[in-house]
């Protein structure tokens, strides 16, 4: 049985290639002695200023439809890294075809035994998480209200959550709505 425990420590600064965390105002969650630095590949380079994680699935009908929005706002907002993010349920070869068919621009990894999402509490593809250099989660959802219902969308978004949160973090204002539901392909741990 997985326990979650929250350990306050104290501050998080980010190395080339993973979390490491020392003794100064920041959150650690940890899983069975997993920690979030732990449960991400370490050829994965993160961002001190903020990363945005997307849960794909190359056989999702909803993840089909948003590589061009997820490439245009990873050009928008090139202080985020934007990192993809596939279940262990995915195919490792449909996995680098879905990258290579819609020429997404950023780096992505495999989940194995999908340990990050369980982390995380992710269950659906797409969904996106833009976590700040302190491991805090400052969104968490479905990137814009395009899908409202699976199978049904609305002919343009009209809500940007995704781009919204980037600007308010940016702007040093707060982040609402901190979560929306995300509408895709459910998976399981």
């Amino acid at each position: 049985m997985r326990i979650l425990i929250l350990l306050f420590i104290f501050s998080v600064t980010i190395d080339a290639h993973l979390f490491s965390f020392n003794a100064n105002k920041s959150l650690l969650l940890s899983v069975e002695g997993d920690s979030l630095k732990d449960l991400i590949l370490k050829d994965v380079v993160l961002n001190p200023k903020g990363n945005v994680f997307i849960w794909m699935n190359s056989e999702c009908p909803i993840c089909n439809k948003y590589p061009n929005i997820w490439k245009k706002l990873a050009l928008e907002f090139p202080d985020f890294t934007f990192i993809g993010v596939f279940t262990s349920y995915e195919d490792r070869k449909m996995a680098k075809g879905f990258i290579k068919k819609y020429k997404i621009p950023f780096q992505w990894f495999m989940d194995k035994d999908n340990k990050l999402a369980h982390f995380l509490k992710v269950t659906i593809t797409p969904e996106v998480l833009f976590i700040d250099a302190k491991a805090n989660i400052i969104y968490r959802g479905a990137t814009d209200d395009w899908f409202y219902a699976l199978g049904k969308n609305k002919l343009a978004p009209q809500q940007f959550y995704l781009k919204n949160a980037l600007i308010s973090y940016k702007n040093i204002q707060p982040v609402l709505p901190f979560y929306t539901h995300p509408i895709g392909c459910i998976f399981s741990y």
